[in-house]
C-alpha cells in the first residue's frame, strides 16, 4: 500500500476577491493541517507564511487531531499561484500539498479529496458573501 501523504485538490481556482470557506475534516490516524502559502515555499521546512489572513487551520504545526474538524475562511485578495500544504512535521516534503490559484476572473469551485487512507479528507467551498 502506498502510504505517502498527499491529497488531491480537484478544482484549483477562485477569482480575486472571493471569500473561501474551508471545512477540514481529518479522517486520518495522524494530525494534519491545511495552510495556504506561497507556491515557492510549498515544501520548505519550518513554519510557512500564510498567503492570506485567516488562510490556515488552527495550530497548523500541531495539526488537527484525527477525527476532528477545523473550519476557517479567508478572502482570496491577491492574484497568483499558491500552495495548500500540511505543516505538520515533514508532511509537505512528503507530498502533502497541492496548487491553489487566484485569478483575475474564473468560476469558483474547490473540492478536496483524500488520495490515500493516510491522508485527511478536507472539503472546501468558495462563496461570495
Amino acid at each position: 500500500m502506498d502510504t505517502r501523504l498527499f491529497w488531491k485538490l480537484t478544482c484549483r481556482c477562485v477569482p480575486k476577491g472571493y471569500k473561501v470557506k474551508v471545512v477540514f475534516t481529518n479522517k486520518s490516524s495522524f494530525p494534519h493541517s491545511a495552510v495556504f502559502t506561497s507556491f515557492a515555499d510549498k515544501s520548505s521546512e519550518g513554519t510557512h507564511q500564510i498567503a492570506f489572513p485567516g488562510a490556515s487551520s488552527p495550530s497548523p504545526v500541531a495539526g488537527t487531531a484525527p477525527g476532528e474538524t477545523a473550519r476557517f475562511s479567508f478572502k482570496a485578495n491577491k492574484v497568483g499561484t499558491y500552495a495548500v500544504i500540511c505543516e505538520v512535521g515533514h508532511h509537505a516534503d512528503a507530498g502533502m500539498w497541492d496548487v491553489f490559484k487566484v485569478t483575475k476572473s474564473s468560476k469558483p469551485s474547490i473540492k478536496f479529496a483524500a488520495a490515500v487512507a493516510a491522508a485527511p479528507s478536507p472539503t472546501a467551498a468558495a462563496y461570495t458573501p
